[in-house]
């Protein structure tokens, strides 16, 4: 692609669809990673008093399993029926909330919850609070003692097992982070410092992170990252008017031909070099394609000047390439279970059917409850409630 990292997500997405593994050699922000994310959420939980989202995110994080099940289970659906926007005075009052309140206590009875069980999960939430209120205390610390505090709690929740689960890169860069912040703090940050300014400290480090994933299957990168490779198979896409030759931005400080006079690099010296990438790739592995988009929503493209005077033409698809989801679809389709394939809809009939009847009834009946965000996917597909 001309610029990778603009299709870095759109390629990440397709090729998972169809379960081909893909890399994209090319530095990745380690803040992207989940298990920084969870570092992020704990961060977010002191510097904001448990807001339920991050506080939700850091009960639930696969990189800490020595929390409990249940409070993985059942922790973001007893937080909506508690009502929790933030605090921690509240997180530690869930049971007593939904204890109290009819509806909600009628709520947790259909999930097929106890109030034994709830209790034990009240529990367990409150030993993780206590634990992640003893990584900002005292306040006024040294950057390598909060380091410290924050390593323990992560360690006590098993962060170190439950990071063999990742690339190794991303952990690799995770430690070195950590070990970092430790070595700046014991060599320039001997003094005090406030919570808020270590927060501050860590969270710069992680946004600067980067990490390199481990190279597997389709390798995806732009033009200059494919010098000295000589593929059997080489797909170049995006080659639209505006991508390539690409067109740096408008400098107001030095004119192109002030640039040109003083050697330095232009706009002509660039289309130069992506001409000679153009061929070098033209003349690259044994299988070459060569592809632009036609359209994005109502917008128009037209293609790179390089391809003037090509023959273009709409390769079929191959056979045998489908998702998971078109798989699925299909399946529907010839069985007659999705709403819109108008033509099988008449093959199910699920009113002559008791139980379909009582089990519809228990999901949409008077005392049945639906999430708002539920309403567009049942006109889709009435049949996957």
């Amino acid at each position: 692609f001309p610029d990778i990292e603009r299709y870095r997500h759109l390629v990440a997405r397709t090729f998972f669809r169809y379960g081909i593994p893909v890399s994209i050699p090319a530095p990745r922000s380690l803040k992207e990673s989940t298990p920084a994310q969870t570092v992020l959420s704990l961060l977010t939980c002191l510097e904001e008093d448990f807001p339920r989202i991050a506080a939700v995110n850091l009960f639930t994080s696969p990189f800490l399993p020595g929390i409990s099940g249940p409070v993985r289970k059942y922790i973001n659906s007893l937080s909506l029926y508690a009502g929790i926007i933030k605090g921690r005075k509240d997180w530690r009052n869930i049971g007593f909330y939904l204890r109290e309140d009819r509806d909600r206590k009628k709520a947790i009875e259909k999930a097929g919850l106890s109030l034994e069980e709830i209790s034990g999960i009240q529990q367990e939430v409150n030993r993780i609070l206590k634990a992640v209120i003893r990584i900002s205390r005292p306040k006024q610390d040294t950057l390598t003692n909060f380091v410290s505090r924050l390593r323990q709690f992560l360690g006590e929740f098993g962060w170190e097992e439950g990071l063999d689960q990742i690339d190794d890169k991303i952990v690799e860069s995770i430690q070195s982070l950590f070990r970092l912040s430790s070595d700046f703090g014991s060599r320039f940050f001997t003094e005090k410092i406030g919570f808020a300014e270590f927060t501050k400290i860590l969270r710069h480090l992680i946004d600067s992170a980067t990490y390199t994933p481990e190279g597997k299957g389709v390798l995806a990168m732009g033009p200059l990252e494919t010098r000295g490779l000589f593929p059997d198979y080489l797909f170049w896409g995006g080659l639209t008017e505006a991508d390539f030759p690409r067109r740096p931005g408008f400098d107001s400080i030095l004119p192109e031909y002030v640039k040109k006079k003083m050697g330095l690099p232009n706009l002509s010296d660039q289309i130069v070099r992506e001409r000679l990438h153009f061929h070098r790739l033209k003349k690259t592995g044994f299988h070459r394609f060569f592809s632009f988009p036609r359209t994005s929503g109502d917008k128009l493209f037209l293609p790179s000047p390089f391809l003037y005077g090509w023959k273009h033409q709409l390769l079929p698809r191959l056979p045998g390439t489908y998702s998971i989801a078109e798989f699925q679809i299909q399946s529907g389709k010839s069985e007659g279970r999705a709403s819109h394939f108008s033509e099988n809809r008449s093959g199910v009939v699920l009113k002559d059917n008791p139980e379909n009847l009582a089990f519809i009834n228990q999901k949409f009946g008077p005392d049945a409850a639906i999430w708002i965000t539920h309403l567009d996917d049942y006109l889709r597909c009435p049949y996957q409630f």
